[in-house]
């Protein structure tokens, strides 16, 4: 889910983990090594300055363009006209 929403609408994702290892388990989840801060219980107020800065270094969120799904119709399996032709829309068919 995570990699879907960062490469289909440009979301980034920080995973802050107190007294556990946030690289390994932010992995798990799909975020960047790059992207997860471990601290300790009492010292989370570096730990949100930390990530105020890094939040605060990010270019601005600007949204990616939407994938206008290219459609095409598969032929009913009667030759009548009932039941109608599905209609298949997939952006894995825009060209």
């Amino acid at each position: 889910m995570i990699t879907e929403q960062e490469s289909t609408y440009n979301w980034q994702f920080l995973y802050l983990g107190a007294d556990q290892d946030a690289i390994e388990v932010g992995g798990k989840m799909g975020i960047a090594p790059g992207r997860s801060l471990t601290y300790g219980r009492g010292s989370s107020q570096q730990a949100y300055a930390a990530t105020s800065a890094v939040v605060g270094a990010m270019p601005p969120w600007r949204p990616r363009e939407p994938v206008q799904p290219r459609c095409g119709r598969r032929a009913s399996a009667s030759t009548t006209a009932s039941p109608p032709a599905e209609v298949l829309c997939s952006p894995a068919l825009v060209k």
